[in-house]
């Protein structure tokens, strides 16, 4: 016989940290190793708060970011941040009905039917 284990398969719960998506937390950190990089490039051997420049810099955009994203993202769905991104980044489209302003000729040629006279 054959014996069957029980698995939980919840496809629509997505991965979270502190109620953040993974992707969020990737980009958060990217962006807060940038900061620290200008506060070591920028601000080397000043203090802010007893805190290293650098430190200071990392600490406070990393936390607000997380915090700005969780006010931002609550109650948003999964990969609205992409999204959102993908609507600033792509070209617009807004009408297909609309003439392009940008070409001035006729892409199509139209051939005026011969008549036989």
């Amino acid at each position: 016989m054959l014996d069957v284990t029980p698995m939980a398969r919840n496809l629509e719960s997505s991965p979270t940290i502190l109620g953040l998506e993974i992707e969020d937390f990737m980009i958060l950190g990217v962006v807060s190793v940038v900061g620290y990089f200008i506060g070591q490039i920028g601000f080397s051997g000043t203090t802010i708060l007893g805190l290293p420049a650098n430190f200071f810099f990392l600490f406070l955009i990393a936390a607000v970011g997380f915090v700005g994203l969780s006010v931002l993202k609550y109650g948003k769905p999964r990969g609205h941040a992409f999204d959102l991104l993908d609507l600033y980044m792509k070209p617009k489209a807004y009408c297909a009905a609309e003439p392009d302003s940008v070409l001035t000729e006729e892409y199509i040629e139209h051939e005026e039917p011969k008549t036989d006279a």
